[in-house]
Order: structure tokens, then sequence, then C-alpha cells
């Protein structure tokens, strides 16, 4: 019996080495590192008052394309008239030099409304811009904006407003 003590002690020391043995072996630890580099922020900003269509007249249903590098084109009814104040909205983006970056314009028509009575409106939509991604500045780099215009059958006459959603982004 005593012989079984001794067995048992033994067997219970190298027990509780291997458990203390064990537990200092699958524990580690570090000190690790954090970093973070604080850049500019993209901004937009608008040069000219934004995208105007200039003087439209209609005789039936049609629309008006004004092109981001400028110029305007007709198709249906609708008509344009010179002097009217046409131009491609323009635009400054500023960031971090050297930094990506892509624009988004509205995939969905916006709609415009006549300023007067507030119950007349028209659509603007397949908006296009001189460029779609870029590398940013902080000197900024200028785009245009423009816009097709959609002019229904007996429009009511007036001049509409409205606004429409650019978004940068870095990449």
């Amino acid at each position: 019996m005593i012989r079984n003590n001794k067995l048992l002690i033994a067997a219970g020391a190298a027990a509780l080495s291997a458990g203390l043995y064990t537990s200092a072996v699958s524990a580690a630890s570090v000190t690790a590192n954090a970093s973070a580099r604080v850049i500019q922020g993209l901004t937009i900003s608008e040069d000219n008052g934004g995208m105007n269509f200039g003087d439209v007249s209609e005789s039936g249903a049609g629309t008006v394309v004004l092109a981001p590098g400028g110029g305007r084109s007709t198709s249906g009814g609708a008509d344009v008239l010179t002097g009217g104040g046409e131009q491609a909205g323009q635009y400054t983006i500023t960031g971090a030099d050297g930094k990506a970056y892509t624009l988004s314009l509205p995939t969905l028509p916006v709609t415009i409304t006549e300023t007067v009575s507030g119950v007349a409106t028209m659509t603007v939509d397949n908006f296009q811009q001189t460029g779609s991604s870029g590398t940013a500045s902080t000197a900024g780099e200028t785009m245009n904006v423009g816009a097709t215009l959609n002019i229904g059958a007996g429009q009511t006459l007036g001049t509409y407003q409205g606004t429409y959603p650019i978004t940068v982004n870095y990449n």
C-alpha cells in the first residue's frame, strides 16, 4: 500500500506540473502598434450657379440636352433660344494631393418645379460629367455637369428650379 501511495503522489505531482507547464506555454502577449493618418476630406463647390438649360420654347413634347462641355441639342417639339444664360454646371473638387476619387451623379430623374405656381414640373435625367473619377489636389480640379431636360406637351410657362446631388468619395 505504501508503494501505491508513493505512485499516486508521484502521478499527482506530475499532473500538477504538467498543468502549470501547459498554461505557461499556451498563454502569450505582445504590445501591438496602431496608427492612422488624417488627410484632408473631399469637398465639392459649385462655381457658376449650377446647370442652366437657358431659354427653351415648346411646340410639343421634347428634350433639351445640355452637354457637359457646353452646347445644347434638341429633339421633338423643344427648341432653344440663344442668350438665355445656358451653361453646364461647373464644380471644383478639392482633397488630399494624389488621392484617387470617384464621382457619382443621379441615376434617377430629378424634378424641377415652376417657381410661381409651384405646381408644374419637368424632369431632368441622363446626367453626364467631364470625367467620373480623378486624382484630388488641394488646388482643386474642375468638373462640368450636363443633363437632359424633358419638356411636356403644353408645358406651363415660367422659370423652373430644382436641385440634384453630386457625391465624391475617395477610392
